[in-house]
């Protein structure tokens, strides 16, 4: 508070006129708060006991600390270069712009529900579709499947108009695409075509910018009750159909392929709740009119860019990656 002030003259002013004599916002922050000084203090709190010698550690902490040190170890981190990054495309399927030859090596085998499942499951990322177990809205004894639109790209579906005080965000997006494509390829032995590259980039951000349209405003979610919609995987199967290249996605399947990393089986009959229905409705008409290797392309860039492995990348990826911090 800053008492100096009437409160009748200035309110805003007498609330909070000794925070902000007190603390100058950052020249690195776009806002500070009580909550950010917090941080920067756990911070520098957690890096004083991460990099404390002990011989004695919990378990936990032994874990912390090595993965502390993987990310702060640059020389082996340069020496390794792009293969950990390489290693997580293969793991989903590649990235067609940053390969040759995908529709032998991976095309005929591919799925929708093996590369969506295996980007939630093993990496935490969910791409086109949400997927998640939390408290039954209802009934807060009882924990259910839940479907949900994913996040975005670029920070909110707004973004996607790309003109305006946008326009530099999309560019921004997109240069980081044809950027890290570029320095997969040229790690990996392989011609380098700018333009065709471009190209593809393009195609992905055209069928982004469909998925964002796709998805419901902030507003269309404001209300919990229309929010809760209840029912059985196979009427999710029968009245929320997708299709990849006219092969339908199977919701049970999908769904199987993370619960078995736990062991649980899973049946038409089990009961999910699904948040976003007239997304999913929305969803199918973007679908069939791309190509699985556009969606791939497009999977593939959230696997690249938000992975965890980020940490573990060489210089020359990261000052990639930094174009969309």
């Amino acid at each position: 508070m800053d008492p100096t002030v009437n409160p009748c003259d200035n309110f805003y002013q007498y609330a909070c006129g000794g925070w902000l004599k007190k603390n100058i916002i950052p020249e690195t922050s776009s806002r500070y708060s009580t909550f950010d000084i917090l941080r920067d203090e756990l911070e520098v709190v957690l890096k004083g006991v991460l990099e404390r010698e002990e011989s004695r550690s919990s378990s936990s902490l032994t874990k912390a600390k090595v993965l502390y040190r993987s990310c702060t170890n640059e020389s082996v981190i340069e020496q390794r270069g792009g293969t950990p990054l390489f290693t997580v495309l293969q793991d989903v399927f590649e990235w067609p712009i940053a390969t040759d030859d995908w529709d032998t090596n991976y095309g005929m085998n591919w799925r929708a529900e093996d590369a969506i499942a295996k980007l939630n499951e093993k990496y935490g990322k969910q791409v086109l579709i949400s997927f998640f177990i939390g408290t039954d809205d209802r009934d807060s004894n009882a924990h259910i499947i839940h479907f949900d639109q994913p996040s975005l790209g670029l920070s909110s579906r707004d973004y996607y108009v790309c003109t305006g005080p946008y326009e530099e965000a999309c560019v921004t997006y997109e240069n980081f695409m044809t950027d890290l494509a570029k320095l997969i390829r040229t790690d990996r032995g392989l011609k380098v075509n700018d333009t065709n590259i471009r190209q593809e980039v393009a195609r992905v951000m055209m069928m982004e910018k469909e998925i964002a349209n796709a998805t419901d405003t902030p507003e269309d979610r404001n209300n919990p009750v229309l929010l809760y919609n209840k029912m059985p995987l196979e009427i999710l199967n029968n009245n929320f159909t997708l299709e990849f290249d006219s092969r339908v996605f199977n919701w049970t399947l999908f769904t199987n392929k993370i619960m078995d990393t736990v062991g649980i089986p899973i049946t038409d009959s089990e009961e999910v709740i699904v948040y976003a229905p007239n997304y999913f409705k929305r969803l199918n008409p973007v679908l069939n009119t791309t190509s699985h290797i556009i969606f791939l392309v497009y999977n593939c860039i959230w696997c690249s860019h938000f992975l965890y492995t980020y940490c573990i990348w060489p210089t020359t990826f990261r000052k990639c990656v930094e174009y969309t911090a």
